[in-house]
């Protein structure tokens, strides 16, 4: 038996499967200021009490991540980078704030230029006074050799809320990209956080005995624990949901066009 959710902007959607076959199935509204009462209210709409012995799992997807980032609802960024020499980092940036620091690390992971304390104070100070509680530090060959990205963050005030360090995200070079993902992740925790700690709740309430996992972009999971560090990689989660339905309903042979059309995004997949 599996418990399926599905967190959207507009609906949420639970089911309970057992056998292959849908055995109860609902839709409700989310109420965007308390997540915790919209779990609340789907799983207990589908699932009997007490719960079930032959339930095996608890998946999940949602589009809160999505809806965030296409309604430009996402928390204020502070992005401090480390390019190192040959590369114009401030075109890479989209942050409220951008500090390009001191400091290289080489292609071999040797450092090349130390970092220079007052540059990061100098940022941090500045970053407290424009109200920035979330952070991206990412270092152009930091996937080499992490300690410029540690430093930085090990001088920072410890008042922020979220930092993403550009090396846990990714062990590839680019880092143009790793800078956008680590911005990303950093602008969408406060929100998936909500809907991770509603679900948590719910558990913890009802003494749920299974881990959820939640559906990632490429169609794996993740358990929700670990997503808590990494909330960029439940951006695509609901839109990922669209796909692996639509694969296990229609027979695809050759080429198909998914379309989902959501209250806030509309989705689409060849």
């Amino acid at each position: 038996m599996f418990l399926g959710l599905d967190m959207g902007g507009t609906h949420t959607d639970a089911v309970l499967i057992e056998a292959g076959e849908v055995k109860h199935y609902c839709k409700i509204e989310t109420d965007p200021e308390n997540f915790h009462g919209t779990v609340t209210k789907a799983l207990e709409a589908v699932l009997s009490s007490p719960i079930p012995p032959s339930l095996e799992r608890l998946n999940l997807s949602t589009t809160v991540c999505t809806n965030a980032i296409v309604s430009n609802n996402t928390s204020p960024v502070g992005l401090l980078l480390e390019p190192g020499p040959g590369l114009n980092a401030r075109q890479l940036s989209n942050a409220a704030r951008t500090f390009i620091l001191t400091g290289a690390i080489d292609h071999r992971g040797r450092q090349t230029a130390p970092l220079k304390k007052t540059e990061i104070k100098a940022a941090d100070q500045k970053l407290q006074a424009a109200g920035i509680k979330h952070l991206a530090i990412v270092g152009k060959f930091s996937t080499r050799n992490p300690e410029l990205e540690i430093r930085i963050k090990q001088t920072l005030s410890p008042v922020y809320d979220y930092i993403t360090l550009g090396h846990r995200l990714s062990g590839r070079l680019n880092f143009p990209r790793r800078v956008h993902t680590a911005y990303l992740n950093s602008a969408v925790a406060t929100t998936y956080n909500a809907f991770a700690t509603a679900i948590e709740k719910y558990r913890q309430e009802k003494k749920f005995p299974i881990a959820p996992d939640i559906l990632k972009a490429d169609g794996g999971t993740m358990s929700l624990q670990a997503s808590r560090n990494l909330p960029v990689e439940t951006i695509l989660s609901g839109p990922a949901a669209s796909i692996m339905g639509a694969l296990a309903l229609a027979s695809v042979r050759q080429d198909a066009v998914i379309l989902d059309i959501g209250g806030t995004p509309t989705d689409i997949a060849f």
